[in-house]
């Protein structure tokens, strides 16, 4: 063998021997109870300029996975916080392209949205929702927060998420929300037409008035269509009824099921979502669905039908367990109304209502914006006996009657800061 050719054979050799021995190196690095928060730390130091990444209390290996105690991602005013994250995963699966999660765990993770409300952008169909890899997780979070402008709250949330390439899935997903519980499945085409498949269902016990025992409601929705391209459209479908074939008393020794129906068309990459909807209720008690509501009894029906370029709604209902707010109730007894929609203008043709002891009638239109100053809106009311102590006890009782005008006239919008001033 020729001296080059062997000085080469060496070099060669000696580059594949130190290769070997730096992957055999990082592999047993990479099993060693510090890696875990090493490579954390790495991650903070490579995340763009503006994010940050905190964490506290990291154990475990990146092999094998580990335990974070506490874990904070911010960008603004925008944040993420994990506690108690548990991570057991198969690495080796990345050399066949796949990340599997054999558990994610979190015992709380809250999620702060303080950024301050921006000009609503004309929404754009994704095309492609593919990921450079495939997924198999198993996900766990104990509870979930998300605190903006309201706070909202899930618990014992848990679901298996898999990604093949073609289809993101979710299944066997469940929860509880305001100690209901609900479960929920679905799949999303990653390209193409995109084809959406979502089903949901909860249960909730129902206080009803004359009966010692909560009454099981069921819920179930479903939620079918496609994403891709603008005129995309989705079809929902949302049921409420008792879990078994309850009548409940009404008047005159008649029966009321309670029961509920929503269906409507949307379209969610155009201006107006709402193509068409409908919905009917029947002895509803809105507090069951959300504690801080009013107790109810209504019944009644609604649609939302198109109008030109915009639409037209209409709303009729009644309630049979009308009383003061003070007292959890709704001020109101029957509600018929109409309003139609069209580029950014609301007008409120007609409202007649009974409550409070007497007549409410009223009209009135909304503009969302005129040219670069924020809405107007102006209405006109018509009072006939109402008692402000059936609104609120704690008010004088009285016997109200007369008309009442109201009118905001539009506000210039303060100009928007140019790059690299301040204020």
């Amino acid at each position: 063998m020729k001296p080059v050719l062997r000085r080469s054979v060496w070099t060669l050799t000696g580059l594949l021997l130190a290769t070997l021995g730096l992957l055999a190196g990082l592999w047993f690095w990479s099993g060693s109870d510090a890696s875990l928060a090493a490579a954390l730390q790495q991650v903070q130091r490579l995340l763009p300029a503006g994010q940050t990444l905190e964490t506290r209390d990291v154990r475990g290996s990146v092999r094998f996975g580990g335990h974070i105690g506490w874990l904070r991602w911010q960008r603004g005013d925008l944040s993420v916080v994990a506690q108690d994250v548990d991570l057991a995963w198969e690495p080796i699966a990345l050399l066949q392209r796949e990340l599997r999660l054999s558990q994610l765990r979190m015992g709380q993770l809250t999620i702060q949205d303080q950024r301050a409300p921006t000009p609503a952008a004309p929404s754009t169909p994704p095309t492609d929702l593919g990921l450079p890899f495939q997924v198999d997780a198993q996900l766990q979070v104990d509870v979930l927060e998300w605190v903006g402008v309201s706070t909202q709250r899930l618990e014992k949330l848990a679901a298996h998420y898999v990604f093949d390439t073609k289809l993101h899935r979710m299944d066997k997903g469940v929860g509880q929300f305001l100690s209901n519980s609900f479960s929920f499945s679905g799949q999303l085409q990653a390209s193409g037409p995109m084809a959406l498949d979502v089903q949901a269902g909860a249960t909730v016990a129902a206080s009803v008035p004359g009966r010692a025992e909560p009454l099981p409601l069921r819920a179930q929705a479903t939620l079918l269509g496609k994403l891709a391209g603008p005129q995309a459209e989705l079809v929902l479908q949302a049921d409420l009824k008792p879990a078994s074939n309850t009548a409940l008393p009404g008047k005159g020794g008649k029966t009321a099921e309670i029961q509920a129906s929503l269906s409507a068309q949307i379209a969610p990459w155009q201006a107006q979502a709402i193509v068409r909807a409908q919905g009917q209720w029947q002895a509803l008690n809105l507090a069951n669905l959300w504690p801080q509501a009013p107790q109810t009894g209504l019944s009644g029906q609604a649609q939302v039908q198109p109008q030109g370029s915009g639409w037209l709604a209409g709303v009729t209902l009644k309630n049979s367990l009308s009383g003061p707010w003070d007292q959890q109730r709704l001020p109101l007894q029957a509600l018929q109304a109409e309003l139609t929609y069209s580029g950014g203008h609301w007008l409120l043709q007609s409202l007649q209502a009974q409550g409070a002891g007497g007549h409410i009638q009223g009209q009135g239109d909304i503009d969302a914006k005129v040219g670069d100053s924020t809405g107007l809106w102006r209405g006109q009311v018509q009072l006939q006996g109402i008692n402000p102590a059936a609104i609120d006890t704690r008010l004088t009782p009285d016997v109200i009657s007369g008309s009442l005008n109201v009118r905001q006239t539009a506000t210039k919008q303060p100009p928007a800061p140019t790059p690299g001033s301040t204020s």
